[in-house]
């Protein structure tokens, strides 16, 4: 029993290959039991560049051990440091704990090690207090000078010889206290001047910042003059219009809108007087919020509104204007269906989701009106791809996709496909090899020079794909294929070759030359079509990425999706051209082919009603949780898909009566979830009613459409 028990146990794996550069398993083997600090150092340094774990992890170690019995504090400072450069502050920590020097320079240095160790460590309530003694210990003068005297290494030199990168100490120790919650000791130690006057003023700023964060608006406000002055002896013009701006902010926050809009007059000022455009831009979307009903709203709202507008309005312009419906009779039912495919097109670019499923729905409306069947399995198709994730909106797409397939022609199933569904994946391999045998049996024979057999709607495409490319430089781009096999790109010389090979095969394999020149004909016709669309899709492709769309939009859309259409493999023309060149006999195959293909479509449309019917169950199930009703969810809902939910149904009240209320309710939750297309929505709305007009002279309005075009940016409608 037993030998059976370790002949069944696992091989040990091998050993994973060291990376090229790394010592062998010997060496390393011998520096772990030989090793000095110097060589172990080495040793974390290769283990560090080649990602080597398990040696970093075993090197730390024996570096901890190396001198566990010597408690010499220049031994003590040697290891620490030796662990330091191995990235084991933890370690140096343990190490330099073995002692405690006298006051003097000794503890200096050992204070210094223990700031940089618990710092590297982000243990910053340890690093504040040996920052704290350090500073207690430098000799005369509070300890806040003493800190701000002291500069602290933050890494090893780049280079041997130079010095190493520093930052004052007061600095880090600010930042160490704000990270542990002690804010009224960082503003105290800011506000310790510097010899520099920028960095004063940088320090003061910060100070305000922190007071301004923990609600105490006024104090902060009173650091910011003193930080202007020091801002200014330092010629630090930037500091100070990033001043200004904190100023201005904190002042609104206090509800005092004049001495805010006096602080804006100042920053208008130094704008121009420094020629920077970005900031008088600034300044005068400034001056229009101070011109509002509520300045401090107005401003919180325009500041968000500027990063999405860069990102998402030009676009959501389009959007809305595509949205507009138009005036009756002055639009098609087709250019009304392409408008709305556009700006669906558009809503995806944006992950506007509720403006994509409102136009899906507007899309199925239309096509239940005019009667289309492709249009109908199209949109619903997209439909309940866009709305995953959203229970309500899967629900609404799961009842138009029913709606249509209800509309199939019954299909006759017998008991035995009921008890036996693998039978169906049978006749469907049994179909695709008829079809193979078919296309085998119907190949035309060319003789020489070019002997071998041919499938004509193949022969044709790919011919014509020849005669119609396009020359780029040394190479042919070739149009996108649908029965063809030549690739995308060949050589002038390869493409010349093949040509030559084709016509010649075709002159053989079909030696009539009306049939011949029919299949030229049908074959160059669908070529074009599919250059056609390729281009429509590419200019369509460019126009979203530079988020403009050029005139003409609607009707080039108009296009592809008829090309869409066309190029259907359902379509009577394609179907036609598959069977082109065939023999009576297999003509009729082929249509036979084609009728089993449909039932197989049926079939599997019926199967997806059926698994509809059990996902709406389901649905249905997670909207009700929200009731309290005393039953086990079968799916239980995501805070994730609640927050969907609730979104559409703020849109929809939002849609309904679009009111600051419903506006502002819609845009926290978009602005929660991401959703930056809806937030911007909503955003706009509320900033249309607050900005009320004449909100700024047309002189105002003006200059900032001039800073917008010297800035290269979008201009806001």
């Amino acid at each position: 029993m037993g030998a059976g028990l370790i002949a069944a146990s696992p091989k040990p794996r091998p050993p994973a290959p060291l990376p090229p550069g790394a010592s062998s398993v010997e060496a390393f083997q011998g520096l772990l039991l030989k090793g000095d600090r110097a060589g172990l150092v080495g040793g974390c340094q290769e283990a560090l560049a080649l990602d080597l774990d398990d040696r970093l992890r075993l090197l730390r170690q024996r570096l901890l051990e190396l001198n566990g019995d010597d408690h010499g504090l220049e031994v003590v400072l040697a290891d620490a440091k030796a662990l330091l450069s191995c990235r084991a502050p933890d370690g140096a920590l343990q190490v330099l704990a073995r002692v405690s020097p006298a006051a003097g320079s000794p503890r200096q240095q050992w204070l210094l090690l223990q700031w940089q160790a618990a710092n590297d460590g982000l243990d910053h309530r340890r690093a504040a207090a040996a920052l704290g003694r350090l500073a207690e210990g430098s000799g005369g003068g509070s300890a806040a000078a003493n800190l701000s005297r002291l500069l602290l290494p933050l890494a090893e030199p780049a280079a041997p010889g130079e010095a190493p990168p520093q930052r004052s100490a007061l600095e880090m120790q600010a930042e160490q206290l704000e990270a542990i919650g002690e804010r009224e000791r960082a503003v105290a130690l800011l506000q310790q001047p510097d010899v520099a006057p920028a960095t004063t003023a940088e320090r003061l700023r910060w100070a305000a910042r922190l007071l301004a964060e923990t609600g105490q608006i006024e104090r902060a406000e009173g650091l910011l003059p003193e930080a202007l002055n020091q801002s200014a002896l330092g010629s630090a013009w930037g500091l100070s219009e990033a001043l200004l701006e904190d100023q201005r902010a904190l002042q609104l926050a206090q509800g005092n809108t004049s001495a805010a809009a006096q602080t804006n007059g100042r920053r208008a000022r130094l704008a121009r007087r420094l020629e920077d455009a970005m900031a008088q831009r600034a300044v005068l979307i400034s001056g229009i919020a101070d011109a509002s009903s509520n300045p401090v709203l107005a401003q919180r709202l325009l500041d968000r509104q500027e990063p999405l507008e860069g990102r998402r309005g030009a676009l959501l312009d389009a959007l809305l204007l595509l949205g507009e419906p138009g005036s009756p009779g002055a639009e098609s039912a087709q250019d009304h269906l392409a408008r709305l495919d556009l700006a669906g097109r558009l809503a995806q670019r944006l992950d506007h989701r509720e403006r994509l499923q409102d136009l899906l729905a507007d899309q199925e409306n239309l096509a239940l009106l005019i009667d289309d069947r492709w249009l109908l399995d199209r949109v619903n198709r997209l439909g309940l791809q866009a709305s995953a994730g959203n229970p309500l909106r899967e629900l609404e797409a799961i009842d138009r996709r029913q709606r249509e397939l209800q509309q199939d022609p019954s299909l006759a199933r017998s008991l035995w496909d009921s008890f036996t569904p693998q039978r169906q994946q049978r006749q469907r391999e049994a179909l695709q090899l008829q079809a193979k045998a078919e296309v085998r049996r119907q190949q035309r024979l060319g003789f020489d020079p070019y002997p071998g057999s041919f499938a004509l709607p193949v022969l044709l495409e790919d011919l014509e794909r020849l005669r119609q490319a396009r020359p780029d430089q040394q190479v042919q781009q070739l149009a996108p294929a649908y029965f063809g096999q030549l690739p995308r790109q060949l050589s002038t010389e390869a493409a010349a070759t093949k040509r030559r090979a084709l016509e010649q095969a075709l002159l053989t394999a079909v030696p009539d030359a009306n049939e011949r020149e029919q299949g030229q004909r049908r074959f160059a016709a669908l070529v074009v079509q599919l250059q056609r669309k390729e281009q429509l899709e590419q200019q369509l492709a460019k126009e979203l990425a530079a988020a403009q769309l050029a005139p003409g939009a609607v009707a080039r859309q108009r296009e592809w999706l008829e090309l869409e259409r066309q190029l259907d493999p359902r379509n009577g023309q394609i179907k036609g051209l598959a069977g082109f060149g065939r023999t009576e006999e297999g003509l009729k195959v082929l249509q036979e082919i084609q009728a089993q293909r449909e039932r197989f479509r049926l079939l599997e449309r019926w199967q997806e009603a059926k698994a509809l019917r059990s996902r709406r169950e389901l649905l249905e199930d997670q909207l009700l949780q929200g009731q309290r009703l005393r039953w086990q969810p079968r799916a239980p809902i995501t805070a994730p898909q609640q927050e969907a939910v609730l979104q559409t149904q703020r849109w929809r009240e939002f849609r309904q009566d679009p009111g600051d209320a419903s506006a502002a309710q819609l845009q926290d939750l978009a602005a929660h979830r991401h959703q930056e297309a809806v937030e911007l929505e909503a955003l706009r709305l509320r900033l249309g009613r607050l900005l009320t007009n004449p909100v700024a002279p047309a002189s105002t309005m003006q200059e900032l459409q001039q800073l917008e075009q010297q800035l290269r940016r979008p201009i806001n409608p």
